[in-house]
């Protein structure tokens, strides 16, 4: 039997998001956006459109899992590498 694994996203939709824990979820999920992307276009110049698209691939997926906050920093490492080693 394969049961769904509930997101957070998924459980912000269903409660609001105007519940504590999605706002502050949601503004920390937007702060770490920030900071990978001044991070990653720091040690990329001149690639910040193709930085901006990985990260927000990266941030996608990991609103389908449990825990964003922890997952996207290594999802944005991962896309981004797939990036630099496709150009």
């Amino acid at each position: 039997m394969n049961i769904p694994t509930p997101t957070v996203q998924g459980t912000c939709n269903l409660i609001g998001h105007r519940s504590k824990v999605c706002r502050k979820l949601t503004r920390a999920v937007a702060e770490l956006r920030e900071r990978l992307q001044s991070r990653y276009e720091q040690a990329f110049p001149g690639a910040g459109e193709t930085i901006r698209d990985a990260v927000a691939q990266a941030e996608k997926l990991a609103w389908e899992t449990a825990f964003p906050h922890l997952f996207f920093p290594d999802f944005a490492e991962v896309r981004i590498a797939q990036q630099h080693v496709n150009h």
